[in-house]
């Protein structure tokens, strides 16, 4: 079995100190949780639940899934990327 979990932002050392480098922490952690459809960032147990229930038998029959664990950044991009799609598409008829 082949499966990939996807994850989104997740409160981390790493995170942590790319916030603390661009010199305001407050300010770019406000920002970036603000950017968040859950108004959060993910946790590392959150992500390792995902992981367990993968390793479970509960999982047998996930095959070659790609499996979002991000808070809901991923719908979020898709549904605006499916928006802009749909405006070129109704811009392109009234053109022609």
């Amino acid at each position: 079995r082949c499966n990939a979990i996807c994850p989104g932002t997740v409160e981390s050392p790493s995170l942590k100190d790319r916030l603390a480098a661009t010199g305001d922490f407050d300010k770019a952690h406000a920002a970036f949780t603000a950017r968040q459809p859950m108004g959060r960032f993910g946790t590392p147990e959150e992500i390792a639940e995902i992981a367990a229930f993968l390793l479970s038998p509960a999982s047998n029959w996930i095959k070659g899934a790609d499996i979002a664990i991000d808070g809901g950044i991923a719908s979020f991009v898709q549904s605006d990327v499916m928006g802009l799609a749909a405006l070129r598409l109704k811009s392109d008829r009234d053109v022609t």
